[in-house]
């Protein structure tokens, strides 16, 4: 792959009262074309920093970052670097400035002189992709979270950008609400491969990115497949965040004394491994595989995992 965003020993500082405080120090990062990245770390680890950068509404403290070929620092590639890289924000009331959803995402493309066509065009796609069709001359006050959240994100696809960074923009959401949001996430990157940079405290919600990049004070503390990162328990208990719940579970199980292999993600790789762990345990005792299937009960157990 191609990388759409470059950082390179990108260090930023925020000013106080009291001088300054450093967000992030010597930062090395790409991000491919057309991939899905989970961004996670503690609070104050530098994740909202980091996506403002992506977006320049802020400019390094040092170092540089390029978007697309293009270096944030030049401010006259500041229009197009936002045009390229959509930024979603934890909560949608903050970005929804108009009377029906229709109107609040065809909002930015007024603004940037669309012919009427084209801004139709564009409208009717994002309303097909996010699913708001129905809604479209409702009033967003009347919205569930999740589905304001869905027309924040529709206004920045009609944008057209080729990357869309989210905020922790599932934080404020229920569990249907979340689910609603990274479908979407998840579609625009499969479906149309545009790049997806989500920021998040769920560690459930990176199972399936392709990458997960793991920030701590500033600094990258780790950066590999879902499978990778969370196999390192102890490393990611370090740094101050929970693993997914079925991978918590299959480590306390491992703990335990249970032959699995680390790095689970998901019930169906737990369910199978705990019934290759049964096996393994049957065969040792020399039991047949009919004798297995004749007692149930055990089997039945571990089926049901």
């Amino acid at each position: 792959m191609t990388p759409l965003i470059e950082l390179k020993d990108v260090s930023f500082s925020y000013s106080t009262g009291n001088g300054s405080v450093e967000a992030l120090s010597g930062l090395n990062l790409s991000i491919d074309d057309g991939s899905f990245v989970a961004i996670v770390g503690s609070n104050g680890s530098g994740k909202s920093t980091f996506a403002k950068l992506l977006n320049a509404l802020i400019v390094p403290s040092s170092g540089s970052v390029v978007v697309d070929g293009l270096d944030s620092h030049d401010k006259s590639n500041v229009y197009a670097i936002r045009s390229k890289v959509g930024l979603v924000f934890q909560n949608p009331d903050n970005q929804i400035v108009s009377d029906t959803v229709e109107d609040d995402i065809a909002f930015g493309l007024e603004n940037m002189g669309l012919g009427v066509d084209e801004m139709k065009r564009r409208l009717e796609v994002c309303l097909s992709l996010t699913g708001l069709a129905a809604l479209r001359h409702c009033s967003p006050d009347m919205l569930s979270g999740g589905q304001k959240q869905l027309v924040a994100i529709a206004g920045i696809l009609a944008m057209q950008p080729k990357c869309v960074v989210l905020d922790e923009a599932t934080a404020m959401l229920d569990p249907n609400g979340r689910r609603m949001v990274l479908g979407l996430c998840h579609r625009l990157n499969h479906e149309i491969g545009m790049t997806v940079v989500l920021i998040t405290h769920h560690m459930e919600e990176c199972i399936d990115a392709d990458r997960v990049v793991v920030f701590d004070k500033g600094h990258l503390a780790m950066d590999g497949t879902p499978r990778e990162v969370f196999s390192n328990a102890p490393l990611t208990r370090s740094l101050g965040f929970k693993l997914p719940p079925v991978t918590e579970l299959a480590e306390h199980l491992i703990s335990s004394g249970i032959d699995i292999p680390h790095g689970i993600l998901t019930s169906e790789e737990l369910c199978s491994a705990l019934k290759a762990a049964y096996a393994r345990e049957v065969h040792s005792k020399g039991v047949h595989a009919n004798e297995v299937h004749a007692k149930g009960s055990s089997a039945k157990v571990v089926h049901d995992v």
